[in-house]
Formats: structure tokens, sequence, C-alpha cells
């Protein structure tokens, strides 16, 4: 007769066969009791979760891990503990790459980047329907059939959600490209960093000594949780908003209002300033024989802050700089963000924008053969960043997914860097200054 554990050993290691061929009957699990064991407790619990969401999986597949169905939690979480863990954990050093969504422009750039990442057919892409059996059948696909090591996926957050369900149940290490997700030891955030921004940002502020700042926010992004993290960050840095006024890009005469709000060009407010120009303005037309108009007696703009803020695009940006010429405003600091990101920025405003700055996620668009005007650059760079440092990921980890893990947790980005910071992509930040109408990197 065949001994118990050459039996085993035999199941251990024919455990993926066709469905077809082998439907073995379930067995009824035992609640393990986990005694006596020399393997760590939580790593016991940890196993017995992971075999169980494996046995899931496995409905959905023409392949199976016959052992699973064979010996209960206790039998292969105690006392195969380790047979079993490299079993689930075993990939064949390929990407699964998951996706959905109505974004054509999102999605093409990104592939585009992994493309660039890819080599030797590594990466299996797949784009899916928004619905849980679609996702459930390409995921047992990926896992059970073509054993990818680790999992690329972007998408509406409420698929995510989903796949994330999925991902911690069976420890996948999983990028997620997303601004995002719910931290778990397997699932990684690559999304450009607010932390590291929001840093480079203040650092600019401080060289410059700048303690007041106006604020003007585009209606649109009056509620984005990226806008309200840095004025958060400003109020933390004991930087004073002394006015934070909301504008519409779309309406020449919104952003006029805005101006006039920052600058306090209202004569009731500065009675004594208007008044002073008033009467002096009234000699000059009585000298000349007309009658004054107090309505087009001007008021300069008052300014009681050292920079403005405008997290909008060049072209407004541009437009802004338009209208603080015409009210008069002393040259000052405008600061704002990646939107900035155009040559065209200083071709309409060359004098009045020297010192201004943003702070950037890309260093050098031209590096990537893009222009400082592209839309897509930052997606294509989320695609080729997963694509390079899931590869890095894989290799060496002698097809065991637990390896990947450790791997990406460790692994440096910049020589003293490490990729990954609280599981979020250590993402860079630039800061960009204009001078002599050029934009320069900032000293």
């Amino acid at each position: 007769m065949i001994s118990r554990t050459l039996l085993l050993l035999i199941l251990f290691s024919c455990a993926r066969v066709p469905l077809s061929q082998t439907k073995p009957e379930a067995k009824k699990v035992a609640i393990p009791s986990f005694k006596n064991s020399s393997t760590n407790l939580k790593d016991i619990q940890g196993c017995s979760k992971q075999v169980q969401y494996f046995r899931l999986l496995s409905k959905l597949s023409d392949k199976s891990f016959k052992v699973l169905n064979q010996l209960n939690d206790e039998e292969l979480c105690v006392e195969y503990y380790s047979k079993t863990k490299n079993l689930l954990s075993k990939h064949q050093n390929k990407i699964g790459i998951i996706y959905t969504g109505t974004d054509e422009v999102k999605n093409k750039a990104i592939i585009e980047g992994l493309k660039t990442a890819k080599k030797n057919g590594d990466f299996l892409i797949s784009r899916v329907n928004f619905d849980k059996e679609a996702i459930n059948k390409t995921l047992a696909k990926m896992i059970l059939e073509q054993r990818v090591g680790l999992i690329v996926t972007w998408g509406p957050d409420k698929m995510l959600d989903y796949i994330q369900k999925w991902q911690n149940g069976l420890r996948i290490p999983t990028i997620y490209i997303n601004k995002e997700i719910n931290k778990n030891q397997h699932a990684f955030k690559l999304y450009p960093n607010k932390a590291n921004y929001a840093f480079e940002m203040l650092k600019e502020l401080r060289k410059r000594n700048i303690k007041r700042i106006a604020i003007l926010t585009p209606l649109r992004y009056k509620k984005a949780k990226f806008i309200q993290d840095m004025k958060k960050v400003f109020k933390a840095a004991k930087i004073d908003i002394v006015f934070d006024v909301t504008f519409d890009s779309t309406n020449y005469d919104s952003m006029d209002i805005a101006c006039r709000e920052i600058f306090v060009i209202d004569r009731f407010k500065r009675r004594g300033e208007y008044n002073s120009i008033y009467r002096k303005e009234k000699r000059k037309a009585s000298a000349q024989g007309f009658q004054l108009n107090k309505k087009l007696v001007f008021l300069p703009a008052q300014v009681n802050f050292d920079a403005i803020f405008i997290p909008d695009n060049f072209k407004i940006v541009n437009h802004f700089a338009k209208l603080f010429q015409y009210y008069k405003a002393r040259r000052i600091t405008l600061f704002g963000t990646h939107e900035w990101r155009s040559h065209e920025l200083v071709e309409t405003n060359k004098n009045f924008l020297n010192g201004s700055f943003f702070v950037d996620f890309v260093d050098s668009p031209e590096k990537y053969n893009e222009s400082r005007l592209s839309t897509t650059l930052d997606y294509k760079l989320m695609g080729y960043y997963s694509g390079v440092i899931g590869r890095n990921a894989l290799s060496k980890t002698n097809s065991n997914r637990e390896l990947v893990t450790k791997k990406l947790k460790a692994m440096k980005f910049s020589k003293d860097e490490t990729a990954f910071r609280r599981q979020e992509f250590n993402w860079p930040a630039y800061a960009f200054e204009i001078q002599k109408n050029q934009i320069i990197p900032s000293n």
C-alpha cells in the first residue's frame, strides 16, 4: 500500500489538473485547531484564509488545485504548511494587466507606457466589462492557468474595490494605478505622490520667504481632494491664506471679479484712498474742462500678501497675468501645479511671470519624447513605472509571489529612495522656475 506521506507528495506535485478530467468531491473542512505547531499562529491563519479563497477561485476555472479539496485546512496549513504556501505562491514571471473604463485617452496612454517597459511577452493584458462575473473569470484564468506573479490594474473605484477583496484573500501582489486604495500587505498604490509634491512646493515657498498667500481656485476644483489637501498643508505650515476665491474658468467676468476681490478693488472698503485719487482726477478733469465720472476713477490693486496660488492651466494663468497688470498689481510671485507645464506660459507675459514657479511630477517631458503640452504624459509614466517596477519585482524571486511582495517593499527607485513608502509609490516632484522667458529647474 502507498503510504499517506507518499500519497500527499503525489498530490502536491500534481496539484493543478483540469477539472474536466478530475472533479474531486468536496471534503468537509474541519475547523483547524492549530495546536502543537511550530509554525506561527498568525501565519497558519493567513494560510487558511488563502486556501479558502483559492478554493472559491477554483470553481470559476477549468484548472484547479486538486489537493485543496483532498485535505482540510489543518492538514494543509499545519502539517504541510511550507508545501501549501509554495503551491499557492508559485508563478511564471508574468504580469497580469486588468482594466476597464470609458476614458479611452487614459487607457491608451497607460497601455502605451506599459508596452514601453514590456519584454518577451511577459505582460498579459485583459480589458474586462465591469461586472463581477467577467472579473472573476479573468482573475481565475490569470492566477490559476497563466500563473501571473503580479497584477497591475486601474479603472472605476468600485471595480478596484472588488478586485482588492480577491487580491487580499489570495495574497496576490497588486499595483493599483489609482488615487486611493485600502492598504493591505500586498496592495501597492502607484500615483503621483501628494506628500512629495507638497514638500517640494513648501520648500519653494520657504526659499522665497512667502508667508501670506491668496488662492484662486477654479470652480471645477472647489471640492477636489488634491486642492483641499494642499490648502491643509499651507495651514499646517503656518502660511496664512489671506484670500481663497473661487472663479469659473469658462467665464472671463468671473475671473475679473476674483481679481477685484483679492486686490480689494472696492471704493467703499478703501474710501480714504479712493477719495484721494478722486480729488486728484477731478482737478485734472476741471483743468481740461469736463466733469469727472466717479465710476471711472481707477483704484489700483492693493496687494497685502506675498504670492498667489493658481491651480489651473497655463492659459488661465496667462489671462490672470494680464488682469493683474491691468489692475497695476506690483509684480508678485505666482505659483501653481503641473497644469502650468507648457512653454506657452512664458510666451505671453514674458516679464510679469519672472520668478514665478510651479511643481510638476515630470522632470523633463522631452526626455520621454513628449512636449510640455502633452496631456497624457502623466498616464504614460504611470504605465511605464508600473511595468518597470513589476518586471524588476518578478526577477530572481524563485517563482514565489511572497518574495515578489517583499521585493516591492524593499525596492529602490533611486540611489537614496525606496520605490514605495508605506506601500505608496515614492513618485518624486520637481520645481520649475520662470526666468528670462524660460522654464528652468529651480535650484
